[in-house]
């Protein structure tokens, strides 16, 4: 009876509680410790977790993120995003994503990658600001084997593909999408390239020191 109270003896079933990453990024649930295959199969979600590395990056084995149905919901501030930077006239602002991994009709991984937010481009008519909306929706299929980048049989063209990786920089992936969507000449239509170029010629007067000037001698 000693060894009883100096040792009390756990119960079968002891809760613990783990993190289910994909049921909602910040729902946590109770799983009791029950059957063995029931925990490894926790376990094998919990490996699914996005990995922040030590830069700032986060990271997906996008195979697995694929086969598992998980979802990704995040900003990116523009300005972390150096290679779109020569595209853009302004770097302030952030972007909303969701990544949304699911199982095709054939049987392939897919990710499907959501961007949405708004981008200053610079016209090249006028030079002048454009604000250009973005509304990205892509299909990406993920591909184990290079032959199935050229895969004859995929007649959907709308859905390129993407290499498996145990370690896909999700940062990486976005910036990629963006730039692919891009214009190749960004214009303003021709009413708001006047309308600029004239706020512009207003602009120039009220600060040129000899415009004043120019204006009496015409009255003279």
């Amino acid at each position: 009876m000693l060894g009883n109270r100096l040792h009390p003896v756990r119960p079968a079933y002891t809760p613990i509680r783990l993190e289910r990453p994909f049921a909602g990024e910040t729902r946590k649930g109770f799983l009791t410790q029950k059957p063995k295959n029931y925990i490894m199969h926790g376990l094998r979600l919990n490996r699914l977790r996005l990995t922040k590395l030590m830069s700032g990056l986060t990271v997906i084995n996008n195979l697995e993120f694929a086969r598992h149905g998980a979802v990704l919901q995040g900003e990116i501030f523009i300005a972390k995003l150096g290679r779109l930077q020569e595209s853009l006239l302004s770097d302030q602002g952030v972007l909303n994503y969701t990544l949304t991994g699911k199982i095709g009709a054939k049987g392939e991984s897919l990710l499907v990658c959501s961007i949405e937010g708004k981008l200053v481009l610079q016209c090249q008519r006028c030079l002048g600001a454009l604000e250009y909306p973005l509304h990205i929706l892509s299909t990406l299929k993920v591909v184990e084997n290079v032959t199935e980048f050229d895969d004859p049989g995929d007649e959907d063209e709308s859905v390129d593909s993407v290499p498996a990786s145990a370690a896909m920089d999700v940062q990486g992936l976005i910036e990629e999408e963006i730039l692919l969507n891009l214009p190749l000449s960004p214009v303003h239509s021709p009413e708001a390239c006047r309308e600029q170029g004239a706020a512009e010629a207003a602009k120039n007067e009220r600060t040129n020191p000899f415009s004043a000037l120019t204006a009496l001698k015409g009255k003279l």
